[in-house]
């Protein structure tokens, strides 16, 4: 048979109706397959995207704005993966929530927003275990019963111990030192002049008055000083009213 378009339409709806067909099958089969080949088909992937970058960008933004719920409900499925978090929800029973809350259009991760948290922040995302909250409720609650694991505190006391300061090395002791010495000398030094570090009359306005009096003097003007001016005489006050009792 000539491998036209017409055939490979014919081969792909076979395969179509038999993966419908034998949907669980199809599934364990794929991913036996997957998980045998994952460096091949990651490879693939990577030269895909590279070679489709800026359409499969678009597609993925025009798929997400066509679909906000559904990209909402896989972003958080992915999110409690990462954190390790069981997520027991089909997409219907997920977005029924939302729904029969009425805050889904409020729903977003900043200030007054509203969240999905589930009770005491525990055990998995599943139904009867979660409730719609805002972000700030969520928060406190976390804190409040959250226990970290021992692992979580094998980790943050690690941290702590890479954070705390090297000793210095011996170059860097003998700087510090020597610094050290130059400035005790320096004080010292100081106090032996009588300065004792404070500071030292300013001489600037006698130099300006000595250059004010030269020039005068080149003009021709006099120096003498300004005779005080008279004393003005007191007011006489006026007389007081008479009076009236």
């Amino acid at each position: 048979m000539a491998d036209t378009e017409d055939s490979r339409e014919r081969k792909r709806a076979v395969n179509r109706a038999w993966h419908i067909a034998n949907r669980e099958r199809a599934r364990a089969t794929d991913k036996t397959w997957y998980a045998a080949n994952r460096e091949h088909m990651s490879a693939i992937r990577k030269a895909r995207r590279e070679a489709n970058h800026e359409r499969l960008l678009a597609r993925e933004k025009a798929w997400r704005e066509a679909n906000p719920e559904r990209n909402a409900f896989i972003t958080q499925r992915a999110d409690a993966k990462r954190r390790g978090i069981e997520f027991l929800f089909t997409f219907e029973e997920w977005l029924a929530i939302w729904q029969d809350s009425g805050k889904w259009e409020h729903r977003g991760p900043r200030t007054g927003q509203y969240v999905m948290a589930r009770f005491g922040d525990k055990g998995p995302y599943a139904v009867g275990n979660v409730r719609i909250c805002t972000t700030g409720e969520n928060t406190v609650e976390t804190f409040t019963h959250y226990i970290p694991s021992e692992e979580t505190k094998r980790r943050i006391s690690a941290a702590a111990k890479a954070r705390k300061r090297q000793p210095h090395s011996e170059e860097t002791k003998k700087q510090i030192s020597e610094s050290n010495k130059r400035t005790y000398q320096q004080k010292h030094a100081k106090a032996a002049k009588g300065q004792r570090g404070l500071p030292q009359p300013s001489t600037r306005g006698a130099q300006s008055q000595d250059q004010s009096s030269a020039r005068t003097k080149d003009l021709g003007c006099s120096t003498a000083p300004r005779a005080a001016k008279p004393a003005r005489a007191a007011r006489p006050r006026p007389p007081a009213p008479p009076s009236r009792y």
